[in-house]
């Protein structure tokens, strides 16, 4: 034999030693394995189930965009019969003059929600705009809000129900007493 000759006494102990430790290395290997089998089945059903989640929040999401759409649509077409009502409550035959000043408090301060103070040197009394224009401007204002909040609406019905499709439960908000 090559090397150092080995005691008969401690041949039967190595042998069991190196048994031992193929066995212990073996046995690792197949937990790891069974380990790593049972990652994998987890991510797979974990996968399928991602899968079905995302197909239902695609049916969701086209639901309520189609919602959304029709609504828009609703509001906008009211929107046009408001408008063509405007002569018959504000007759050509009395439109008044609106003054400058009324425009610019409309346009530059109503709008942004705060009292800006008229241009310099510019004479807001002196007539600007028909009465009937200005309406036609405020219904197309309103019509713009109103869609606004129809957007809002959809899209706060979007995310409650893409929330409870993900999650299979309701979506509760806490409301302070």
């Amino acid at each position: 034999m090559f090397g150092l000759p080995i005691p008969d006494f401690l041949i039967r102990p190595i042998a069991f030693l190196l048994a031992a430790t193929a066995l212990v290395l073996l046995g690792r290997a197949w937990g790891q394995h069974a380990v790593y089998a049972e990652w994998i089945a987890a991510n797979e059903a974990a996968h399928v189930a991602a899968v079905k989640i995302i197909d239902r929040q695609q049916v969701v999401t086209e639901r309520i965009v189609t919602q959304y759409r029709e609504r828009v649509q609703v509001v906008q077409a009211a929107a046009q019969i408001i408008e063509k009502e405007i002569p018959v409550y504000v007759p050509p035959s009395a439109d008044p003059l609106l003054p400058l000043g009324w425009r610019l408090l409309h346009d530059t301060s109503a709008a942004a929600g705060t009292v800006s103070a008229p241009a310099a040197g510019v004479d807001v009394a002196a007539p600007d705009a028909r009465a009937s224009e200005a309406l036609a401007a405020v219904v197309g204002n309103y019509a713009t809000c109103t869609a606004n909040a129809v957007q809002l609406e959809e899209l706060q019905g979007w995310v409650r129900n893409q929330f409870e499709t993900a999650n299979g439960r309701r979506l509760v908000y806490d409301r302070p007493p």
